[in-house]
């Protein structure tokens, strides 16, 4: 593996866009990707939790990557999420080792789904892939998913035995970034996994965050970002408390935001598309909720930008 990379700032995770009829719209996923670098995205994330990667088959993730390398052109980091669907080790390792001829800048890998494995297994798990991925990983802490939350220890060993040189927590526990900060922020890059808490994270000395809503709200999710790293607290408590409402919202139509998210999108004029069933798109009132909130927010963050 090369030199660790300085992975930080605002890295947007993309929506994968697919049609009605359920095929994925390429040329969208494309325009979205030159968006989110027009719209100051350090970085770029395909094919994770917000690409909904749990409905797409290897090929079309593989499809994705060389996409989305292709079209970053080197102007910022592509980074492909590697899990497979299939419990087994042997599947995401096959996938991890096809996803270097796709000239991924990284990987982001998850501690095994479904499975619920004990430490030694997710380290076991983190090790197999190294040995057949010369990447560097992104370790994504997502334990509502998994079953396992990545403690500061288990990170901190994973940095020593693994090819992993960023987290991206999305435990929801504040403290922890803290934490991580002052056992590991000097060799492993600290990223926010959950827009809800941006602010408080990067006070406590994150690198950076994996932004689900900056393709929706690219304005706010900048902003904060500026503000919070210039030291106005103030001016960014109130663009967080914004965002925080926005993501509840999102939330409020079951455990998978996307295919809100994809609304919002859709309504500024972004190409968000639509989701794979099982997930169904927001009904009722609060389509028309978000399509408010998110106009709102967007004002909000040209304002204070």
């Amino acid at each position: 593996m090369s030199s660790k990379p300085e992975w930080g700032g605002v890295l947007s995770v993309l929506v994968t866009p697919f049609r009605e009829d359920a095929s994925v719209d390429i040329p969208s996923f494309r325009r979205n990707i030159d968006k989110a670098i027009e719209d100051r995205a350090t970085g770029i994330v395909v094919a994770g939790s917000t690409g909904e990667f749990y409905s797409l088959s290897d090929a079309e993730r593989l499809e994705l990557f060389s996409v989305a390398t292709g079209q970053a052109g080197g102007r910022v980091p592509v980074i492909g999420c590697v899990n497979s669907t299939s419990t087994a080790t042997s599947a995401t390792v096959e996938l991890a080792d096809e996803a270097r001829t796709t000239g991924l800048d990284g990987v982001m890998l998850l501690p095994p789904l479904y499975v619920r494995p004990t430490w030694p297994e997710a380290l076991r798990f983190f090790q197999d892939v190294t040995a057949a991925c010369d990447l560097p990983i992104l370790a994504y802490n997502n334990p509502s998913r998994t079953g396992i939350d990545l403690t500061v220890d288990m990170i901190e060993e994973l940095a020593a035995k693994t090819g992993v040189v960023a987290v991206k927590d999305s435990s929801g526990d504040v403290t922890k970034m803290g934490q991580l900060a002052r056992r590991v922020g000097d060799r492993v890059r600290l990223l926010v996994g959950l827009d809800t808490l941006m602010l408080p994270c990067l006070a406590q000395g994150a690198h950076g965050i994996v932004s689900v809503v900056h393709q929706a709200l690219p304005e706010l999710i900048n902003a904060l970002y500026e503000h919070t790293r210039a030291g106005r607290t103030a001016e960014a408590a109130v663009l967080q408390a914004g965002l925080s409402e926005f993501c509840e919202l999102l939330y409020k139509r079951g455990t998978n935001p996307f295919s809100a998210l994809k609304l919002a999108m859709n309504h500024r004029g972004y190409g968000g598309g639509h989701s794979r069933l099982p997930i169904l798109p927001p009904e009722g009132g609060i389509r028309g909720e978000i399509e408010t909130l998110a106009g709102t927010l967007a004002e909000a963050g040209c304002v204070n930008s």
